[in-house]
């Protein structure tokens, strides 16, 4: 009930204050071609008033020693129903007996996540917290896999550090997911 009151508040905010900020903007930057679009259809912005400059980050990956990355697969999000956690799991019990050898993670915080009552197998980790960027990235410096089951994304920048540092990208269908897939 909570999560749904707080939903509602800021849906409203973001109608109301987004749209009014939105609507005396002299120019507006959206971090991806979805997110331009999202914009666009959502605050009735002219598409010629939204320019796109996409997310970016700054990683040194110099010394990254591909060959030394372990099994490991990281999904990590907030735990809201748009970023489908379930499914990931769900996807995690099918093949977590298959590859014992491969640990299978599931990162972050909220209420979208059902697994307490599960008899998860071992290589299952759920990790209830938000890991600092840092460490983060070290995660990353040593899996193979990220996963993004998001049904929406503006820029997901976890999906362009994963593969930086040399994940293979497992992404949903999201149109975002889409267009830096094609990048």
């Amino acid at each position: 009930m909570k999560s749904t009151f707080a939903t509602k508040i800021i849906n409203w905010l973001d109608r109301h204050i987004f749209g009014y900020v939105l609507s005396g903007a002299q120019e507006v930057v959206a971090v991806s071609k979805t997110g331009k679009k999202w914009v666009n259809r959502n605050f009735n912005v002219e598409k010629e008033r939204i320019s796109v400059i996409y997310n970016s980050f700054d990683l040194d990956t110099s010394a990254l020693k591909i060959e030394e990355k372990e099994n490991i697969v990281v999904w990590a999000s907030k735990w809201i129903k748009v970023k489908n956690p379930q499914v990931v799991l769900k996807a995690y019990m099918e093949v977590a007996d298959k590859h014992p050898d491969w640990l299978f993670m599931l990162i972050g915080l909220g209420s979208a996540l059902k697994h307490e009552h599960l008899d998860l197998p071992q290589n299952i980790r759920v990790v209830e917290q938000f890991l600092k960027h840092d460490d983060f990235i070290s995660l990353l410096e040593k899996s193979k896999i990220y996963i993004n089951s998001s049904f929406s994304e503006g820029l997901a920048i976890a999906n362009l550090e994963a593969t930086a540092m040399g994940n293979i990208p497992v992404l949903s269908d999201a149109p975002s997911n889409r267009e830096i897939a094609k990048k």
